[in-house]
């Protein structure tokens, strides 16, 4: 299955609608670690390696015509996938491989993420804070692929949606974005200049 993912401002207004139109899913405590080399090999290329639950996760940025860098992923959830994506060996573990290859932890996020359904899209308050305590607050709107040439009619049901409920349409930055621009400009304005963040122009 392939991610299709939009985040957008999360409003109260915005928040209330989702809340009385969609079916509650859960509330997740939600605590991750990103890791990239120090030259930020993976994030300037838009890949995301993050662990969470006790295993490492690799988002692959999927490109294709008419789609935005950045929010389209497939998954890897397993240490021999994740491995071979990256020209990792397989033979030691995932973790040993990635600190003997010069990865290691860039930033700590602790998230509130509190999930509604309704028919194909799932709607995620995300709410919460880096490990310096700064906060962030971020709605996100996803739908799930099975081919790639779905994507395109995903992304563009997911505006429509977003339109019904009254979501400003306007493009901000997730929350690796806006805590990289609080407290490590050099790696932001990096992947801005990559294309890996698309910059907010205010």
């Amino acid at each position: 299955m392939i991610e299709v993912e939009r985040k957008f401002r999360l409003t109260p207004k915005v928040k209330e609608k989702i809340i009385e139109e969609a079916k509650f899913v859960e509330v997740r405590k939600i605590h991750d670690i990103y890791w990239d080399t120090s030259d930020w090999k993976l994030t300037l290329e838009c890949f995301w390696l993050l662990f969470r639950d006790g295993r490492f996760e690799l988002k692959v940025p999927m490109h294709e015509d008419g789609l935005k860098l950045g929010e389209h992923f497939s998954e890897l959830e397993d240490d021999s996938s994740i491995a071979k994506e990256l020209g990792l060996p397989t033979d030691i573990t995932l973790k040993v491989a990635l600190e003997t290859h010069g990865y290691s932890p860039f930033i700590e996020i602790f998230t509130t993420r509190t999930a509604y359904s309704l028919g194909e899209f799932t709607f995620d308050f995300d709410e919460g804070r880096n490990e310096h305590g700064d906060e962030y607050a971020l709605l996100e709107i996803e739908r799930m692929v099975e081919k790639e040439s779905e994507m395109k009619g995903a992304i563009d049901d997911i505006e429509k949606i977003a339109n019904t409920f009254g979501v400003p349409d306007e493009h901000i930055y997730g929350k690796i974005g806006h805590f990289l621009k609080l407290r490590n400009p050099e790696h932001f304005a990096a992947l801005i200049a990559s294309g890996a963040i698309r910059e907010v122009m205010s």
